[in-house]
């Protein structure tokens, strides 16, 4: 970001005050940039950013997410977010109104517009499989897998996925609509596309 030619970054939002000194001192870039590192949501706000690259919590946070995207959506500012995969697809019937609304609330009030996208490369889930479905004129199929190395992973997902934990643990993306909710969108979403 901070060496694109398109791109102007105007401020970092952290999540603690830690971080907030960490990411002032250490990146001499950011700080020719006269860019701000804060964990004030208000102050970033009155930077008015065109748009806010939001890389928050999983839907572990959804609330969290649902407030700090709210404030910059109904400022006007448009958000492109990693946060809750069933955003990805907001019609999916799984998706909570509470995590939906909100957001689509935020936006009318604020005119503001949200993309939602994943942190991960799912090129072959999404959008790659509707840029072909396009070219067909008949789909009997759509076949998609993902494989993740997390030998290396070092986030929090001990208890969603069961890493480090014991043989006898279950973790909570063993149940269906754990994975429905994290993949879910894809398929319906897919469908939609090819039916256009």
């Amino acid at each position: 970001m901070l060496r694109h030619p398109n791109f102007e970054l105007v401020g970092v939002g952290v999540s603690d005050k830690d971080k907030v000194a960490a990411t002032s001192v250490t990146s001499a870039a950011f700080r020719t940039r006269g860019s701000i590192a804060t964990d004030d949501l208000q102050e970033l706000i009155a930077l008015h950013p065109d748009a806010l690259v939001h890389y928050g919590p999983t839907a572990g946070l959804a609330d969290a997410n649902i407030r700090d995207m709210g404030a910059f959506l109904r400022a006007g500012i448009d958000v492109s977010s990693t946060a809750i995969d069933p955003w990805v697809w907001p019609s999916m019937s799984l998706n909570p109104p509470s995590w939906i609304d909100p957001i689509t609330e935020a936006c009318a009030e604020g005119g503001a517009h949200v993309l939602h996208h994943r942190y991960r490369p799912r090129l072959r889930q999404r959008p790659a499989p509707m840029t072909l479905m396009g070219l067909c004129a008949e789909v009997r199929k759509v076949k998609a897998l993902e494989l993740v190395d997390y030998i290396n992973y070092t986030g929090a997902y001990e208890d969603e996925m069961g890493i480090g934990r014991p043989p006898e643990f279950t973790p909570c993306w063993s149940t269906p609509t754990s994975s429905s909710m994290s993949w879910g969108a894809t398929v319906p979403m897919m469908a939609h596309g090819g039916r256009h």
